[in-house]
């Protein structure tokens, strides 16, 4: 069984920095995007998830992908806000068994607003598990980046 590493990535980028591309230190690439708001856009009911949210978002995380070995997988990033309304402070690490079993985190957020995500690979179908502004989640994840390993 290979067992691959994530280590925490912690990004900061602006409102014009999208996308954002990693490469993290077993060769794992992670790409994500970001979007402006519309009229009608995930930011009206996004915003109303996040831990301590003030305001209105005004970009949202439009795609996270990734890669691993020779498969690629879009991560679920339905009612994702970029929760410091253009200045994305994200917390991204995880490990892959192999390349179609794996398990990510993300705390999106800081003062202005924070939730936590995790998303696992299961034989090749990515899920997201854990989508939260819970402030006792966002803590945890921020304590314990990486989900647990089975093996």
């Amino acid at each position: 069984m290979k067992i691959a590493a994530l280590f925490l990535a912690s990004l900061a980028a602006s409102a014009a920095a999208s996308p954002i591309d990693l490469t993290l230190v077993d060769g794992t690439r992670v790409h994500i995007e970001d979007a402006a708001c519309g009229r009608t856009s995930v930011c009206n009911a996004g915003s109303a998830r996040l831990l301590g949210g003030k305001g209105r978002a005004t970009r949202y995380v439009s795609s996270i992908t990734v890669a691993t070995g020779s498969r690629s997988y879009a991560l679920d990033v339905s009612d994702m806000v970029d929760p410091l309304f253009g200045t994305a402070r994200t917390n991204f690490s995880g490990f892959c068994y192999d390349d179609r079993n794996c398990g990510f985190r993300a705390v999106f957020g800081d003062a202005g607003g924070s939730y936590a995500a995790e998303w696992q690979v299961i034989e090749g179908k990515p899920v997201r598990t854990v989508f939260s502004g819970s402030g006792d989640l966002v803590q945890f994840f921020l304590a314990n980046p990486v989900p647990p390993r089975y093996e």
